[in-house]
């Protein structure tokens, strides 16, 4: 499951793409002053704007594809049925906008995606605009969602546990029962913060590194997203509630009438997830409704108290709203006593030395202190750590490390001048660190030398990017080819014999095109066939909304052009 941004669309597409959608824009929007279809698909206003333009055809089946194409199923989705002729309409135009793209298939079966901020601004349009209530600024959230995910990870570390019902002991210790503990393991595999393996998971500190460097809200309405979509099936519904809970704040009450109004989801799976995010003070409910828990620490930390202090040895107590990098240093290298407004940290040798096991840095630990704790008490700190690191600091071992077999005196002393990073030479060749084999190997090319594979396997290849988006510009005849290829004469209104009328009207079901017809009484009906069956010896034309005809009441019959007779009325 992938959430898919407008970024990730653009930057595939040549500027000759860019520029035709930017003209179709033009046309919709001529006083529109964006420099760039990035700008102005990054704009909120501009985006709203752009949703207030969409056809009849395009409004019918928005919430459809919000349900089918808000999320990239990375292994494939369902495959996709015949869309109809209006679906293929839609799905045109809302590409000639730059609201929604195609997606080169390969093996998946998902054809198209609509980026995150589309399906925001269009919940935000339709449904949540001016409804959401802001909560008092002063009450900032502590983010003890964000500790759980810390203290999980740790754990993990710690236990090496193989299955997440090892993590009822956690889940124990810091009273929170309820928590479903396995959703979060599912969530730390989902962004690549853990991986399993036969042995069990294995935390992967660089990915947790550059995870805990996002912006908070960032990793709060990631964390929302993916609660949601595990209990509830219908997108639509998802993207609403985060929505509602991104903006301000919502009552259950208008929650479970949305869900009620749309029906495709249980009030039950809806509460559970209510009752995860509690849990997490994600939110927090009160007899009014539910009230969303802002994440808009950063704004509070650039005005508010910056400083901590210290409460006792190698003791601190730092702001719960500063970066999530540092207090994910912070607990790399100590504990935490306890986490509330201010987190109690403490620091001992034991817990010193275990950070230096994974190879951390000490010297970050120091300069993250340093922006909230006085110069003098954490040169004070400084010294009791380098006292503790004197009698105990761990010998290194490097295991990811790849040979070469460079023997020739010629290319090693090349390398010796020119290489920069750690290396080991022996009588078999040239050993580095295997995370700067492609530096080495691009050292290797000026000496024209050619890297080749000793057990004759191929390099490990780096994952491919989540989706590939179709760089082309949609035209009306690229997407209708087999209604192209149809005689003229059925796309006019004129008299056939029974056998006729039955091939023609049968084609339109397969093309799910509608027809026209004049029947009897000189009246002209739109009807979009589903079948033909028999009833008492004479054939029918059953359709949508209940629309049926008999062949023999037909006079005239015409197939409906796709492109003909659809309101595009806005």
């Amino acid at each position: 499951m992938v959430i898919v941004k407008i970024t990730q669309c653009l930057k595939e597409l040549n500027d000759e793409v860019k520029k035709k959608i930017k003209e179709k824009q033009d046309e919709l929007l001529p006083t529109e002053t964006f420099a760039t279809l990035e700008e102005r698909l990054e704009s909120p206003q501009f985006r709203e704007k752009l949703l207030k333009t969409l056809t009849n055809v395009e409004k019918k089946y928005f919430i459809k594809f919000i349900r089918k194409y808000s999320i990239y199923h990375e292994n494939g989705g369902k495959e996709e049925q015949l869309a109809s002729s209006e679906e293929k309409l839609a799905l045109l135009l809302l590409r000639q906008k730059g609201l929604l793209f195609e997606v080169e298939t390969r093996n998946q079966h998902q054809r198209y995606v609509i980026p995150i901020e589309v399906v925001q601004s269009y919940i935000e349009l339709t449904v949540t605009k001016g409804k959401s209530r802001l909560i008092d600024q002063d009450v900032v959230s502590t983010k003890q969602y964000l500790y759980i995910l810390i203290e999980v990870l740790l754990f993990i570390k710690e236990e090496k546990i193989k299955k997440a019902s090892q993590l009822d002991s956690f889940t124990d210790r810091i009273s929170l029962t309820s928590i479903d503990g396995e959703l979060l393991i599912n969530y730390l595999v989902h962004e690549r913060l853990l991986k399993k393996t036969n042995g069990g998971y294995i935390v992967l500190d660089e990915n947790c590194d550059q995870f805990l460097k996002r912006k908070n809200k960032d990793i709060q309405q990631s964390l929302t997203l993916f609660i949601a979509s595990h209990y509830l099936k219908d997108f639509y519904i998802v993207f609403y509630i985060v929505n509602c809970f991104r903006k301000g704040s919502i009552t259950i009450e208008e929650i479970q009438n949305f869900v009620t109004q749309f029906g495709q989801e249980s009030i039950v799976n809806v509460n559970a997830v209510i009752e995860q995010l509690t849990l997490l003070n994600i939110i927090t409910k009160s007899t009014e409704g539910v009230i969303v828990v802002q994440g808009e620490e950063d704004d509070y930390y650039k005005q508010g108290q910056k400083r901590g202090m210290v409460v006792g040895k190698c003791e601190f107590l730092i702001p719960a709203y500063v970066d999530n990098e540092a207090l994910w240093i912070f607990r790399c290298w100590g504990e935490i006593v306890q986490w509330e407004a201010m987190v109690h940290i403490s620091f001992k040798r034991e817990t010193i030395l275990n950070a230096l096991t994974m190879n951390r840095d000490v010297q970050k630990l120091f300069d993250h202190l340093e922006k909230f704790i006085a110069k003098v008490d954490v040169s004070a700190f400084e010294e009791t750590v380098k006292k503790w690191l004197e009698h105990g600091r761990p010998i290194k071992k490097k295991t990811k490390l790849t040979l070469y077999e460079v023997t020739e005196k010629l290319h090693v002393k090349y390398i010796e001048q020119h290489w920069q990073h750690w290396w080991a030479k022996s009588d078999s060749g040239i050993t580095i660190e295997k995370e700067f084999e492609a530096k080495f190997e691009q050292l290797l090319q000026k000496c024209s030398v050619t890297v080749v594979m000793a057990d004759n396997k191929e390099h490990e290849l780096q994952p491919p990017s989540p989706i590939t988006v179709n760089n082309s510009f949609p035209d009306f005849g690229d997407v209708f080819p087999e209604v192209e290829k149809l005689p003229k004469q059925w796309f006019s209104l004129t008299a056939y014999e029974e056998k006729a009328l039955q091939r023609i009207i049968k084609q339109a079901i397969i093309l799910k095109i509608p027809i026209e017809v004049k029947n009897k009484n000189e009246d002209i009906i739109i009807v979009h066939p589903l079948k033909i069956q028999i009833e008492n010896g004479s054939y029918t034309v059953l359709g949508q909304d209940n629309k049926s005809v008999s062949l023999q009441q037909i006079k005239k019959l015409a197939i409906v052009h796709p492109l003909k007779n659809l309101n595009l009325k806005k």
